[in-house]
């Protein structure tokens, strides 16, 4: 069927092989067209009854399971390229570094922070409860994150 010959990944004008990405599209798109042509009042055409669409499996060259693990992780700065953005920072470019650095907080997390997360100078309002030693001079957020895909 048309979908086993997409799941292989022909080549195309201007390359070997199609990527695993526009091969699934492809299929998606040659499913959805059959649903249609199956429904569209104009064409006489009926699905038949023991066509079904089983999940398939596009399979990735060696090369390019090998390309994936050999991706470097996330972007990061040095130490050196840090002091520079330190010292031409405004001191509310500065908050939003140290955000992201220490917090790890995005664009949206410094965004959605609240006056009630932020306890400046104070002791850890737990401490006792999981053994740390805090003092007056200590400063603590505490803010819970949604998960990745929450709501926007």
């Amino acid at each position: 069927m048309m979908q086993d010959i997409l799941a292989m990944r022909p080549g195309g004008k201007r390359v070997q092989r199609i990527a695993v990405r526009t091969a699934r599209n492809y299929i998606k798109q040659f499913r959805h067209f059959i649903r249609w042509l199956n429904m569209a009042p104009g064409f006489a055409w009926k699905r038949p009854a023991d066509l079904e669409f089983t999940s398939i499996r596009i399979q990735q060259t060696p090369e390019e399971k090998s390309a994936i693990a050999r991706k470097p992780g996330v972007q990061t700065y040095t130490v050196e390229e840090i002091q520079v953005l330190w010292e031409h920072a405004t001191p509310l470019k500065r908050l939003l570094l140290l955000f992201g650095l220490n917090c790890g907080y995005d664009a949206k997390m410094i965004s959605t922070l609240q006056p009630g997360d932020v306890h400046l100078h104070q002791r850890h309002p737990h401490a006792g409860e999981i053994g740390y030693q805090s003092s007056d001079d200590e400063s603590w957020i505490f803010r819970v994150a949604e998960p990745f895909g929450g709501p926007d």
